[in-house]
């Protein structure tokens, strides 16, 4: 759980920079879980970067991940 100040100091780092970071702030065995889908969906779809311009020629990109599996 986080400290009043804490809330205050991640509020103030979004004022500032658009963004903050929270450290464990989901359990490993989640993480894990959805890293294990991904994989899944990559392997078994045989997913691969898309290499366009708009989506990149490295990034594998995944949309309505949703719709693969119940663990998103």
């Amino acid at each position: 759980m986080l400290s009043e100040s804490q809330i205050e100091g991640d509020l103030d780092e979004i004022a500032t920079t658009g963004c903050t970071l929270l450290e464990d702030a989901v359990a490993p065995e989640i993480v894990g879980g959805l890293v294990e889908g991904i994989d899944r969906i990559e392997r078994d779809h045989g997913l691969q970067a898309a290499r366009t311009s708009f989506e990149g020629f490295n990034t594998l990109r995944i949309n309505n991940l949703l719709a693969y599996d119940e663990v998103f």
